[in-house]
């Protein structure tokens, strides 16, 4: 007995530390990239999807809902990041902060759950080793300080996972509530969270058909499930309809589905994603007024076809980059797991948490939006890598050297983890994008508080708490008449992103060559950083000018 006792608290012990492990990588890695040389600008610049995430937060902290100045735009984003971040916004005071905090404990949440989901599923071994390999994951340890949706996106993808697993066990009715309720704020973390709820449902009602000894249990609890899922997703979908008259899953899906055709393609991506109408007075035209998805794919299949090979080819570049050695124990673990009877349903039901796979080449791919899935594909790593070692047994020579092979193996597995986390380590702070947050902490002291800022990036904006418009992509007068029409006050020009994005706007950064109706209130004066000039525009003396020279 007492031996039993002793070796459970060996273990608890190993996982306390491989959670302490991850806690202290994730540690020193933030004071690496957060050493900033700057007056007073803090920890690094906000992600460009952070700052709508964290002005949602705010929003929805001072009872304005998730829409900051009532822009329908920000259901781009997915709501339960925001929804998170706002009750420790209302104790920080800080968005930035409470999105970072949101970030990192989910993070190390997701060190834990992949040991538990791991034991539950495929034994204690593969859980520690998961555990571990999720710890020393480069790319989810600069994840873990970005406020960004993905680290608990990565947390409830786990999560689901575990309690998928668990209710295919034993059937409960609690289990299924609990299954559909997260679920359904899965799908909130990213709206491609729906697509493996979708596929668990059907494996509820679909297996109800093929297995008649347990079609009453299937229908049953695969009901209750939907239910608790339909909960969730019918209440986010009926706030969305109040406050846009639409219904719809996500504003992302025919955004991402358009700029994929041309987000490497410089201008001709700014144009489309910026451009502005005839009158000046919309923006994005080629894109909102881009052909439903379907119908396009019907019109050229082949084309996208093709596109689609390409995309997923580029995807498995990516996830080979992010996984390095790991890969063919990814395989070999996944292909053990499957053909082992005793853990191919659970193999088969986590896989259903890879299924948005199969969407992602047909829209704009990202490198977070495959670095979302490595604590679950560490899992199957971390079985093949035991199956590995298993297999070795067979030999002489391990019985002799095994402490020594297993050294070496593990040692190879974690060498990229260990090369890229010392660059990461390495930044210095010339590359960080010092001057767009300088200038908005100079801002948020010295002008009104309902100002509109237009830039190209949203930091100055965000940081000076002020209304970012977007700068569209257009000549300099139609500029100037979308920027008077929308009531903008504050133009931002860098250095940094306007000669490459609105080469049309360059000669701003020259003060001297700006019309009269623009008159530069702010210039960085740090000689490492980016020129930026953020110019006031006096719009009733453009209205004057525009009137001159119109007669």
């Amino acid at each position: 007995m007492y031996k039993k006792n002793n070796r459970i608290d060996v273990k608890n012990w190993l996982l306390i530390g491989i959670v302490f492990l991850s806690l202290v990588i994730r540690i020193l890695y933030i004071i690496a990239n957060n050493s900033i040389e700057t007056d007073g600008a803090g920890y690094a610049l906000i992600d460009t999807d952070g700052a709508g995430y964290a002005l949602m937060a705010e929003s929805l902290a001072q009872g304005k809902g998730l829409l900051p100045w009532g822009e329908t735009a920000y259901f781009i984003w997915s709501p339960l990041y925001p929804i998170l971040i706002a009750p420790l916004y209302s104790i920080l005071n800080d968005s930035e902060l409470a999105g970072r905090f949101i970030s990192f404990i989910a993070s190390i949440a997701t060190v834990f759950i992949t040991w538990y989901l791991g034991k539950r599923a495929f034994g204690q071994k593969t859980g520690m080793l998961a555990a571990t390999l999720v710890a020393l994951s480069v790319p989810l340890i600069k994840m873990s300080w970005r406020v960004i949706t993905e680290p608990t996106y990565s947390f409830l993808m786990m999560g689901c996972a575990l309690l998928t697993i668990l209710l295919f066990k034993r059937f409960t009715w609690l289990g299924s509530v609990k299954l559909g309720l997260a679920l359904g704020l899965f799908y909130l973390s990213r709206p491609e969270g729906l697509i493996p709820a979708v596929c668990i449902i059907s494996v509820f009602f679909g297996g109800s058909l093929v297995y008649r000894n347990y079609r009453i249990s299937l229908l049953k609890y695969g009901t209750v499930t939907l239910i608790a899922l339909l909960f969730i997703l019918l209440t986010y979908l009926t706030y969305v309809h109040a406050k846009t008259g639409e219904w719809m899953l996500t504003g992302k899906t025919k955004n991402n589905w358009y700029i994929s055709h041309v987000v490497n393609q410089g201008l001709k991506y700014e144009k489309v994603q910026y451009g502005l109408n005839e009158t000046a007075t919309v923006l994005g035209t080629s894109r909102l007024e881009s052909p439903q998805i379907v119908a396009a794919i019907a019109e050229n299949p082949t084309y996208y076809i093709y596109r689609y090979v390409k995309s997923a080819y580029r995807m498995g570049v990516l996830f080979c980059r992010s996984m390095g050695l790991l890969v063919p124990f990814i395989l070999i673990g996944l292909i053990g797991l499957l053909r082992n009877p005793q853990t191919r349903l659970d193999a088969f039901l986590s896989l259903l948490f890879l299924s948005p796979l199969v969407l992602y080449p047909i829209f704009y791919i990202q490198n977070r939006n495959i670095e979302t899935l490595i604590p679950l594909v560490c899992l199957y790593a971390a079985r093949g890598f035991l199956d590995v070692l298993s297999r070795l047994n067979k030999f002489s020579i391990y019985n002799r050297f095994g402490n020594i092979v297993l050294l070496i193996l593990f040692l190879s597995v974690l060498n990229p983890f260990v090369k890229e986390l010392q660059m990461a380590m390495r930044i210095k702070s010339t590359q960080q994008i010092h001057e767009h947050k300088e200038a908005g902490l100079w801002l948020k002291e010295r002008v009104p508080q309902d100002f509109s800022i237009m830039s190209r990036k949203p930091w100055v904006a965000y940081y000076s708490r002020r209304k970012l418009e977007v700068m569209p992509f257009a000549k300099f007068n139609y500029l100037i008449e979308y920027a008077e029409y929308r009531g903008v006050d504050l133009i931002v020009i860098d250095e940094r992103y306007i000669p490459s994005t609105r080469p049309q706007l360059k000669f701003l950064l020259k003060p001297s060559q700006a019309p009269c109706y623009l008159k530069p209130i702010y210039s960085s004066t740090n000689a490492k950083d980016k020129k930026i000039i953020i110019y006031r525009l006096d719009r009733e003396n453009f209205c004057q000018t525009s009137e001159q020279l119109a007669e």
